[in-house]
């Protein structure tokens, strides 16, 4: 069966992930612990309760459980995990709802009866794309993944709430046709005519740390030292024993980082790159063999690159908008309360 965060990740805004114990020298009652602060959102506090029954943090316990036994609490590295998943789970729930907080100053918050036709629709295709045909059959599906069908409502709500100011801060978003076309004509080797027959690139990298280093290296080449000697000498990762080849790939669906196959597609046969700023590092790139294959014309593929623009802004938006959010939310988290 599949995963039920295929369902309840509807809007895709929130990294869940999981920090920090504290240790009380009078210990408290379940009940008392239960309304513990641990964080606020302006004046919106957060409970312990709500945190420990966040699907989340009951997915994480379930998993230490199975790992550590039911005493998993008197293991320290099963707590210390315990600590730093916590602190991230109440990160991302503080965020969420910073946001619905956010929706409501927007005046966007969807009306209940909007809220309920959105959850109720959303279980039912579920429903329908796992062969499930009752209530009692969805709740089992649920309590394996740890999660109540009353927590996967609420979820979706909130979620449904926060797709709404992501609407908002889209609507200022625009792509002009000049800017679809200078994409194409950079990167056109990314619409093939035939998507499983994109252009082939065979090439070789020396991967360093920093950038100082790498335009060393560059500098270097530009006076004739030898690439596969300088991936040997300088390059950190595994090609550098093979003077940095990374062999044959295609343009489309290459397995390697966007921003270094953005880079390598520009070079031409026997050319080298300058440094190139990836998430594992700097690359200096060498095309060693290219075997160009037909690609769209600027008219066929303008609907994909209007999209990946779209795409690609939508992020720079969301993620600005993200950070603004939180920035101005008054967010407290109180680390000692966690655990």
């Amino acid at each position: 069966m599949k995963n039920i965060k295929k369902l309840v990740a509807v809007a895709a805004v929130m990294i869940f992930g999981i920090s920090t114990v504290g240790c009380n020298m009078i210990e408290k009652t379940p009940e008392a612990i239960a309304k513990t602060v641990v964080a606020k959102v302006g004046d919106k506090k957060i409970t312990r309760g709500e945190l420990d029954a966040n699907f989340q943090t009951a997915q994480l316990v379930a998993q230490l459980k199975q790992q550590y036994g039911e005493n998993y609490l008197q293991s320290k590295d099963a707590v210390s995990y315990l600590q730093q998943s916590k602190k991230s789970i109440i990160e991302s729930m503080t965020t969420e709802e910073a946001l619905i907080q956010e929706a409501e100053k927007l005046k966007v918050v969807p009306t209940e009866e909007e809220l309920n036709k959105t959850v109720n629709q959303q279980i039912e295709d579920y429903k329908k794309s796992q062969n499930i045909t009752d209530d009692a059959k969805l709740e089992e599906a649920l309590k394996a993944q740890n999660i109540t069908l009353a927590g996967l409502k609420d979820l979706i709500k909130r979620n449904a709430i926060i797709q709404k100011v992501q609407e908002a801060a889209f609507k200022t978003i625009k792509v002009e046709d000049k800017e679809i076309q200078d994409y194409y004509n950079k990167y056109k080797d990314k619409y093939p005519v035939k998507a499983d027959d994109s252009t082939k690139l065979h090439l070789a990298h020396i991967l360093v740390a920093d950038e100082a280093t790498a335009k060393k290296i560059k500098a270097e080449i530009d006076k004739g030292g030898d690439f596969a000697a300088l991936a040997k000498q300088y390059g950190t990762d595994a090609t550098k024993d093979k003077g940095g080849d990374l062999g044959t790939v295609t343009v489309v669906n290459s397995g390697f980082d966007e921003d270094f196959m953005n880079a390598a597609m520009q070079l031409k046969e026997g050319e080298v790159s300058g440094a190139i700023k990836t998430q594992f590092g700097y690359h200096i790139i060498k095309c060693i063999k290219r075997e160009n294959k037909p690609v769209k014309t600027f008219a066929e593929a303008k609907e994909q690159v209007k999209a990946t623009l779209e795409d690609s802004k939508k992020n720079e938006v969301w993620n600005k908008k993200i950070e603004e959010v939180k920035t101005n939310a008054n967010i407290k988290i109180y680390e000692d309360k966690l655990v």
